[in-house]
């Protein structure tokens, strides 16, 4: 679908567009990653809080709707933020490994990925 009917399909309310960074995850995973979140596999994200501080992307709050755009940067749809939580990386549960829909799905596996993802980003 073009970028211009998704935001219109959301009259105009879309808060921020995602597009992952390149530098970190390849076009390939980006468009991976949307793919499991059209096929209802993924249902949950999670970033780093420095991402929101000053000068960079607005802390997401529930309501928010985010354009997600794939490896192509291409926009894919649109999700609407229905709660933020925020913790430390120790504190992730085997329900948020799960709804993140990501590898086995399984919190051990979460935490290890999502360990050498964050780290990549430092």
């Amino acid at each position: 679908m073009h970028s211009g009917k998704l935001f219109a399909a959301t009259q105009g309310s879309i808060t921020t567009i995602m597009s992952l960074d390149r530098s970190v995850i390849s076009p390939e995973m980006a468009t991976e990653l949307a793919d499991l979140v059209i096929a209802g596999i993924k249902r949950a994200t999670a970033s780093l809080a420095r991402d929101y501080c000053e000068g960079r992307e607005p802390t997401p709050t529930p309501g928010d709707f985010v354009m997600m755009l794939d490896g192509e940067g291409r926009p894919r749809f649109i999700w609407r933020t229905t709660e933020v939580m925020i913790k430390p990386l120790s504190e992730v549960d085997e329900a948020f490994a799960w709804d993140e829909g990501e590898g086995d799905r399984t919190r051990d596996w979460w935490v290890d990925a999502h360990r050498r993802y964050f780290a990549r980003q430092a």
